[in-house]
């Protein structure tokens, strides 16, 4: 390896000239080199060794420099555009007015280099160490810096137009007032860099992450697809042909932005403004906007398809057309939101608050309305099947003619609610409270009523078959022309409640409570009357033939010319019951307690009357053929069971 300084000479431009003609640079130790505005232009100097030289103003463009170590040398003004640096180490120099333009610097070593308004425009300058760098005012203008390390460098007042950042690292680096315009920063990480006043007009900022951004002021990137973009700034923005899929916008201020038309599924808005932006047509399909204030927007036909809206707030938007299909909706504030035509079937709207809202000839069949407040709210004929509205506020609300069916209603406040000619079949109202509610020819087929409180209920002419009314609160009810066919009223509380020419086959009111009741003309073959409480009540005309009224108490009951044929009463109360022109034929009334009643023209043909206890009782021109009085087997049978 030859070394060019010796024996205290200096090396000289005119040495250089001599040496590279004859090809004897490459690889070469220069120290001490004073030859300033040497002229090498596309020499090879691959590998050299430049210790302490002056190289300010050099010609060496096109020059073969790869590998080159430059150690306390002064280029200053020189003019390298189009060399071949590649992995050379220029730690320190090259100085300001030095041009790189086009220069060749892919994994070059140049930390805290000075390269203060260097031109280094279309330079390749990827995997290279700028660490500490100074590029103020460096011109970068369509540079290569793929993976390049900038951190902590100066970058402010750059000019990197169309320069290509991808995955470089920036940690720490001052890009204040920089002008990205155009430039690719995919997968760069800008949370920790300086950007105030950094311009990234049509940057591609692919998976990039970032945190306090303004970009208000130099336009829209082309692609924030994937990016991160936390607390920034985006007001106003058109990005209509910004590509924003998958991208993470937590945040950030997008207040009258316009982003109708274009593709953002997957999107992340959290805790954004988009306050009056344009959504007109947008696609966000599976998109994050929870928290999202869009109050004002325009959503107008925009595909919103399984978006999370989770307490978003949406006070004066527009929403015509919009898709909102397995759209959470939960928490949302709508006020003053036309929602009418819409589907929103599936739709998740738990806990949210509406006000003035228009519902007509809304789907929300399947929705999620759990603790939704729509008090006073018109849902006239909604088909709300399926939906779950436990702990939602209706009071108030109108909703005659609206679908109830399969509904969730645990908990629902239907307080005063107008669910006239609903159908509420197999919905759960076991833990509702309806109150006051209008259920006038509501259908209730199938429904869960457990508990339910029906005293300031208007039920007249509802049809309420197979459904549910275990335990239910029913004082004074009026139940007047219901259907109550297989219903199950066991334990129910209906004393001095009106079943007048209610339809009730097979209805189970086992140990139900009918004191005082009216069930005139009542209809009830096979009904489940077990141990229920009857005392004074009207059941003339009744049908209870083939009726199960084991143990029942019908104490001073009225059941004149009711049909009880078939009927089983064994162990049943009847002291004092008005059965003047019941048909008691072949009905069981062993046990029974028959005390005074007045069984005036009774038939009683094929009775079982063992041991049934007559003492006082009124049977005049009762029909008694084939009534079967005490058998004594039978009788001892029973005593030996009894003292056993």
């Amino acid at each position: 390896m030859s070394t060019a300084s010796h024996g205290g000479s200096r090396t000289t431009a005119a040495d250089l000239l001599r040496r590279s003609k004859l090809g004897q640079l490459a690889g070469s130790h220069l120290s001490g080199v004073a030859a300033p505005g040497v002229d090498l232009r596309g020499a090879d100097l691959s590998n050299v060794l430049f210790r302490d030289a002056d190289l300010s103003g050099a010609k060496l463009a096109g020059a073969t420099l790869s590998g080159a170590i430059f150690r306390n040398v002064n280029l200053e003004g020189a003019d390298l555009t189009d060399a071949d640096l590649s992995g050379a180490d220029l730690s320190g120099p090259p100085g300001e007015a030095c041009r790189l333009a086009g220069a060749d610097l892919r994994d070059a070593i140049l930390t805290a280099a000075t390269l203060a308004g260097v031109d280094l425009a279309r330079a390749k300058l990827s995997g290279a160490l700028l660490e500490r760098a100074d590029l103020r005012r460096a011109t970068l203008r369509k540079a290569e810096l793929l993976d390049a390390v900038l951190s902590r460098a100066l970058l402010q007042g750059c000019d990197a137009q169309g320069a290509r950042l991808d995955r470089a690292a920036v940690d720490g680096a001052d890009l204040s007032g920089a002008d990205l315009t155009g430039a690719s920063l995919r997968d760069v990480d800008l949370r920790a860099a300086a950007t105030t006043g950094l311009l990234l007009g049509g940057a591609d900022l692919l998976r990039a992450r970032a945190s306090g951004l303004d970009l208000s002021a130099s336009g829209p990137p082309a692609s924030l697809a994937g990016a991160e973009l936390e607390a920034s700034r985006l007001g106003a923005a058109d990005l209509r042909r910004t590509a924003l899929e998958g991208a993470r916008l937590v945040g950030c201020e997008l207040a009258r932005a316009d982003l109708a038309g274009s593709t953002c599924d997957g999107l992340v808005l959290d805790g954004s403004s988009l306050r009056g932006a344009r959504l007109k047509g947008t696609r966000a399909r599976g998109a994050s906007l929870r928290g999202v204030d869009l109050g004002g927007a325009s959503l107008d036909g925009a595909d919103l398809r399984n978006a999370d809206l989770a307490g978003a707030t949406l006070d004066g938007a527009s929403l015509g057309g919009a898709r909102l299909e397995g759209c959470s909706l939960e928490g949302v504030r709508l006020a003053g939101v036309d929602l009418r035509g819409l589907d929103l079937a599936g739709v998740s709207l738990g806990k949210a608050v509406f006000s003035s809202v228009s519902w007509a000839g809304l789907r929300l069949a399947g929705a999620d309305l759990a603790g939704a407040d729509l008090r006073d709210a018109d849902l006239s004929g909604a088909d709300l099947s399926d939906a779950d509205l436990s702990g939602a506020c209706l009071a108030g609300a109108a909703l005659g003619g609206a679908t109830f069916r399969g509904a969730q209603l645990a908990d629902v406040d239907l307080t005063n609610a107008d669910l006239s000619g609903a159908d509420l079949s197999e919905a759960s109202l076991s833990t509702a409270s309806i109150t006051g509610a209008d259920l006038r020819r509501a259908r209730l087929f199938a429904a869960d009523l457990s508990g339910a409180d029906l005293r300031t209920l208007q039920l007249a002419g509802a049809v309420i078959e197979q459904s549910l009314l275990c335990d239910a609160r029913g004082e004074g009810v009026d139940l007047r022309g219901c259907e109550l066919t297989n219903a199950t009223l066991s334990g129910a509380d209906l004393r001095g409640a009106n079943l007048g020419a209610v339809k009730a086959a097979q209805v189970n009111l086992e140990g139900a409570d009918l004191s005082g009741a009216t069930l005139a003309g009542l209809k009830a073959p096979a009904a489940n009357l077990k141990r229920a409480i009857l005392d004074g009540a009207d059941l003339s005309r009744a049908d209870l033939s083939d009726a199960a009224l084991d143990g029942a108490l019908l104490r001073r009951a009225d059941l004149r010319d009711a049909r009880l044929g078939a009927a089983r009463l064994p162990g049943a109360d009847l002291r004092e019951a008005w059965l003047a022109g019941a048909d008691l034929s072949l009905a069981d009334l062993s046990h029974a307690r028959l005390e005074r009643a007045d069984l005036t023209g009774a038939r009683l043909e094929g009775a079982d009357l063992h041991r049934a206890q007559r003492d006082g009782a009124e049977l005049r021109g009762a029909r008694t053929q084939g009534a079967k009085d005490t058998d004594p087997d039978r009788a001892r049978a029973e005593d030996f069971r009894t003292e056993t």
